[in-house]
């Protein structure tokens, strides 16, 4: 009995000492998953199964526990981490929600009398066609716009210009192919510079090709467009008691 208990003992240190992977080893004498005490040649687990420590030959569970608790440690704090960008992002969301949803509630205060939208304002001609005759200088332009509390209408940029050109291009009599309208804006002969309706320089817009009143002095603006995209048409200088067939208004 005694040598066979010698004997169990130098199987379990040889299995400690020399075991290597793919190897087997006597559990639980390096084995964590185990309820016996003492090596047994019955049951045995492959060595990836076993925690245990090369150097000295025994098993490590305080160094393992050290470790899981440090990987612990490190999680909970990447989740912490991951949890404050959640919240950053959660209030960044919801500003641009806010936002949106001012934008959204804009946009529908236009819809019902806005016929077209650019850069937060509104444009219309609250005609359903413009009439044949000109029968609109800038007095009666600028009322007509006042009527509806709107203001005679600008031009901010090319783009606005195009779509402005096309509204307008609904807006003409079937007996005609082309419309004089006014615009708020003003022209400076000296300088030869384009104002808007609040004085501000005025982008470069598409002149009449032929348009020879710039060099005559008048002062304010009109716009000439024709249903024909390709016919000669774009900013003119007029008078203030030139005659028109309408004027664009703004709000």
């Amino acid at each position: 009995m005694k040598k066979m208990k010698v004997y169990g003992v130098i199987i379990f240190r040889i299995c400690v000492t020399f075991a290597a992977k793919g190897d087997k080893c006597f559990s639980p004498a390096i084995c964590l998953k185990n309820e016996q005490v003492t090596p047994s040649w019955i049951q045995v687990r492959p060595i990836e199964q076993c925690h245990w420590s090369v150097s000295k030959g025994n098993i490590s569970l305080q160094n393992e526990n050290s470790r899981m608790n440090k990987t612990i440690e490190e999680l909970q704090l990447t989740i912490q981490l991951h949890e404050t960008k959640m919240e950053k992002m959660k209030v960044e969301f919801g500003e641009i929600l806010e936002k949106f949803n001012a934008s959204m509630l804009l946009l529908q205060k236009y819809h019902s009398d806005c016929d077209v939208y650019y850069s937060g304002m509104c444009f219309k001609i609250p005609l359903n066609k413009l009439p044949t005759k000109k029968n609109f200088n800038l007095t009666h332009a600028v009322e007509f716009c006042k009527k509806i509390g709107w203001k005679l209408a600008s031009v901010y940029s090319v783009d606005h210009y195009n779509l402005i050109a096309s509204y307008v291009r609904t807006k003409i009599s079937s007996s005609m192919s082309w419309t004089m309208i006014w615009l708020g804006m003003t022209w400076d002969s000296n300088a030869e510079t384009m104002h808007l309706s609040n004085g501000e320089l005025a982008p470069e817009l598409p002149w009449r090709e032929t348009n020879s009143s710039k060099n005559m002095g008048w002062d304010k603006i009109g716009m000439l467009v024709k249903l024909d995209e390709n016919a000669i048409q774009g900013i003119v200088t007029v008078q203030s008691d030139n005659m028109r067939h309408g004027a664009l208004c703004e709000k």
